[in-house]
């Protein structure tokens, strides 16, 4: 699913994470999920008589919970792509030692010794 790191891609560069948690989107549509999934539990238990209605909302119900578990999933996978496109500015730099003039890179006066390349004719 390549929507989802896109979009946090898109939240990065634009500057619109603090603006996407403020919608409390993910909580919300939670919320509404779980409420329409007890709704559809309250009517199974109320429903003993008509087994169809408890049969409908028995699948309604178990929809629900799949459409809630994807969700949480979708979440879990924003929450990942977002940390990994977080701004520079947030990370901490690491503190780099200043170059030292004591300290240098030996260089090697000695070449490889390579052999002669072969004769292409044959001859030796």
């Amino acid at each position: 699913m390549l929507i989802i790191p896109g979009l946090a891609y898109l939240l990065s560069v634009l500057g619109q994470d603090a603006d996407f948690e403020s919608l409390q989107w993910f909580s919300g549509v939670s919320q509404k999920l779980q409420e329409e999934r007890r709704q559809a539990q309250r009517i199974i238990q109320q429903a003993k008589d008509d087994e169809k209605l408890q049969q409908a909302n028995t699948l309604t119900a178990k929809r629900l919970q799949d459409i809630l578990q994807e969700f949480h999933l979708l979440s879990y996978n924003l929450s990942s792509a977002r940390i990994f496109f977080q701004s520079s500015a947030s990370a901490t730099p690491q503190p780099q030692p200043p170059p030292s003039s004591s300290s240098s890179v030996p260089t090697s006066t000695t070449q490889p010794v390579s052999s002669p390349a072969p004769d292409p004719t044959g001859a030796a």
